[in-house]
Formats: structure tokens, C-alpha cells, sequence
């Protein structure tokens, strides 16, 4: 089976995020497409992956319905497309205790067997205008490891945005998390 999530444009400038299983051939199974969020303006960097047990974990970069900053948000749902949770956890942002950061973008996610999402991100210093990489881990009931991500490298490893190149991986058997840059 293939995954494909989407944004889809709607009434007064709000997106939805919508999700659809197909099989082999290209045939969609679920009947409807799912709206997995409505979000207030457009989406960015959708990402998926999924556990052992076929749950399925969509990621994206949106603002949330009150504010004018860009939060990383989690969804989690079942093999048939139902929401696990109730909101979409917010992963990570460029809240006021980083007030030299804005936020950039969701690199990678990924999903080890027991249902936990590891996510790579980074955030640009306005400062110095280079961009510098962040890791969370959220498990598999939706609790956050750090209140917003762990800056990976400090002072030494910062670099320019378009050379932003960082990989994520995970060893489905002990769940130890690699990163290169």
C-alpha cells in the first residue's frame, strides 16, 4: 500500500490536510479522502512514516489557529486513517525563550517499531542568518522528550541554509537514532 498526504485549498484562505491509502494499483481503499487538520494558512514540509502495527504518523510546518509563528505539528492515525489524538501535537517552534531563531522546516521524520517519531528540524539565527540543526522525539503517546527540540551542534557546525543538507536514521531493532550533516 502507498500513503499519499496533500494540502487542499478552502473557503476564506484555510487548507485542508487530507490523506488517502491506495493499493498496489493506484486504487484508493478508503472511500473519502481523510481530512487529517484544518489549518489556517498554507502547509509546508508534509512527511510520513508508519509503526509495526500500520499506524500512520503525518507531519507538517503550518501556524497554528492563534498565532502568527510556525510550529512543527504531529498527527497520529490508524491503519484506517482515524485520528489517534484529538489536536496534533506541536513538536517544536521559535518561541520567545529562542528569540534569536525563526523557524525553518521539518528535515526528516521517522517512526521506529514501537511508535516512537524522531524528527530533525532546523532553525535559522537571525542573527548570523546560518541555520542550525534540532532533533525531538515524541513517543508514542504524544509526549514530547524536550519542551522544544535539542539544538544538536552549537557554535561549531552552524551553516548557510541552502547548504542544509542533514539526514535522520533509525535502527528499527534499537531504536538508536543516527545524524549526519
Amino acid at each position: 500500500n502507498v500513503l499519499i498526504a496533500w494540502q487542499q485549498f478552502g473557503s476564506n484562505a484555510q487548507v485542508n490536510i487530507l490523506l488517502q491509502k491506495l493499493n498496489n494499483e493506484g486504487v484508493a481503499i478508503w472511500n473519502v479522502n481523510k481530512i487529517v487538520q484544518y489549518v489556517p494558512s498554507k502547509v509546508e514540509n508534509l512527511a510520513l512514516d508508519s509503526d509495526n502495527d500500520s499506524n500512520i504518523f503525518l507531519s507538517w510546518t503550518s501556524k497554528d489557529n492563534f498565532s502568527t509563528k510556525k510550529y512543527v505539528f504531529l498527527q497520529k492515525l490508524t491503519p484506517t486513517g482515524e485520528k489517534v489524538w484529538k489536536e496534533p501535537i506541536k513538536v517544536a517552534t521559535a518561541h520567545d525563550s529562542l528569540k534569536n531563531f525563526t523557524f525553518t522546516s521539518v528535515s526528516d521524520l521517522k517512526v521506529d517499531k514501537k511508535g516512537n517519531a524522531y524528527f530533525l528540524f532546523g532553525r535559522k539565527d537571525v542573527t548570523t542568518g546560518l541555520v542550525e540543526p534540532f532533533y525531538q522525539v515524541v513517543n508514542s503517546d504524544g509526549k514530547k522528550n524536550w519542551e522544544d527540540g535539542k539544538q544538536i551542534i552549537r557554535d561549531r557546525g552552524m551553516f548557510m541554509l541552502e547548504d542544509y543538507d542533514v539526514d535522520l536514521a533509525v535502527n528499527k531493532k534499537d531504536s538508536t537514532a543516527y545524524i549526519t550533516w
